[in-house]
């Protein structure tokens, strides 16, 4: 942590620095310095910027943020910081104070003390500085989602991971590798990654729960050959009724043999991911497949009828490109869009050599161009999360067609269901529906550690 920003809460730096930087992104090699403190018999928040100071009592904040609970305590002080960011950068942020992955949640919180909607949005940007357009945008998925937020406890989600991909995207930090230096792997992963299945099948069997979803991700699940991927398909055995998705996210892995076995083992959702429809910059980001791969791919998967989503990223290309993208994919009428934002994720090349594709502002605008674009065309936004060191400081939206949204992206993303997780990686999440508390259960990032793991 920078030794510039001083806090006299134990282990709340890291909230905070990620606001700071928000303002100054290299803030922990600049010349200013941050202090914040509470004085109880006075009860304000001081923040000293340099040498300025900034005060704001106790009484200015809502009643929940005053309780000794630490989720609370760390949100009052950031508001404090940000309001004085603010009026001393003389510059407000469109999420104001929220700096967490999931500002669905803000709202969900208020939804479950029976507020109402609409005043709970109003409290969003009243108390978190939120601009109309987020809190609007936050408003729309929270209901958007309602009908498909499950809370039973005997309900789980199953995630199967695939940790390899034909060549690593510059942009991309997820737990996956270069088939062409392990291919070798290939197979001991899929005999592991089956067992493993098939224990936690076991599991779910002796503890009474039932699958509610069903996800095969990466990485790029569809580097697998027809016969792996049987294996795993078989391991997981579907029942035909349960939403499954498979990301066959590099097109050019799509082919009719694979669909066929898709098809037997009940998946019945396909992701074909082209990121940007120009050439030239899918070699620069070491994509390996042109925008006609992804064509072939798309039409292979809508002629097995799967539902389809395709996911694009802004911040990869220019304004024109980015927004001919999103035409082109629109009109081949996809049941899902989701839009992502370019991030700097360490451990990608991006980040790793200061690679800068967009401006925060034209891609800010492409965002806003892009989700106009997918709401005129039908689409609704229903499902939202951000990520750390996103190109504008943008969120990533997940756009479906009506009766299309994809079940577990909402409840994976708002964290009401456990999720039973299997490879390299992969983490399980259990959820105490008492208490909403989340158990994490990571297993090993490195394939070789993965294989040499016992089940347990």
């Amino acid at each position: 942590m920078p030794n510039n920003l001083v806090c006299d809460k134990e282990n709340f730096d890291v909230e905070l620095v990620e606001l700071v930087r928000l303002f100054l992104p290299n803030f922990a090699s600049c010349n200013i310095k941050i202090d914040i403190s509470h004085d109880k018999q006075k009860e304000w928040l001081r923040i000293i910027i340099n040498d300025k100071k900034y005060f704001y009592s106790d009484s200015s904040f809502d009643s929940e943020l005053n309780t000794g609970m630490r989720k609370f305590l760390v949100r009052r002080y950031r508001i404090a910081l940000y309001k004085a960011l603010k009026q001393h950068f003389k510059r407000s942020l469109a999420w104001g104070a929220l700096t967490g992955i999931r500002p669905t949640k803000m709202l969900v919180e208020q939804l479950d003390k029976n507020i109402d909607l609409k005043t709970a949005t109003k409290n969003l940007k009243k108390m978190y500085f939120v601009s109309k357009k987020k809190a609007d945008l936050v408003a729309s998925i929270v209901k958007n989602q309602q009908p498909f937020l499950e809370k039973n406890p005997g309900l789980v989600n199953l995630y199967a991971h695939i940790p390899f991909c034909q060549t690593r995207c510059e942009y991309c930090s997820f737990v996956s590798m270069p088939l062409e230096k392990q291919k070798d792997l290939l197979q001991p992963y899929v005999e592991k990654l089956v067992l493993e299945i098939s224990a936690t099948k076991e599991k779910l069997a002796k503890e009474n729960k039932k699958i509610y979803s069903i996800y095969v991700g990466g990485g790029t699940p569809s580097v697998l050959d027809v016969a792996q991927l049987e294996q795993v398909l078989q391991a997981i055995n579907a029942d035909g009724k349960t939403e499954f998705t498979f990301e066959a996210g590099r097109p050019e892995t799509i082919t009719p043999q694979k669909c066929e076995k898709l098809k037997k083992y009940n998946v019945s959702r396909l992701s074909v991911n082209p990121q940007i429809l120009c050439d030239v910059t899918l070699n620069r980001i070491g994509r390996n497949h042109t925008v006609g791969d992804f064509y072939k791919g798309y039409n292979i998967a809508l002629e097995y009828g799967f539902t389809k989503n395709v996911d694009l990223i802004i911040g990869l290309a220019n304004y024109k490109t980015t927004i001919s993208t999103v035409k082109k994919i629109i009109e081949l009428k996809p049941e899902n869009i989701t839009l992502h934002s370019l991030c700097r994720k360490r451990g990608s090349i991006v980040n790793e050599k200061n690679i800068s594709f967009l401006s925060d502002k034209i891609a800010t605008k492409s965002m806003d161009v892009a989700g106009k674009l997918l709401k005129k065309a039908g689409y609704k936004p229903y499902y939202l999360y951000r990520q750390k060191n996103a190109v504008g400081n943008l969120e990533n939206v997940g756009y479906s067609k009506e009766k299309h949204m994809c079940v577990n992206n909402i409840s994976v993303m708002e964290e009401h269901l456990s999720v039973y997780a299997c490879g390299a990686g992969a983490i399980s999440k259990t959820i105490c529906p008492k208490t909403n508390l989340i158990t994490r259960h990571q297993n090993p990032k490195d394939v070789r550690l993965y294989l040499n793991q016992s089940l347990q």
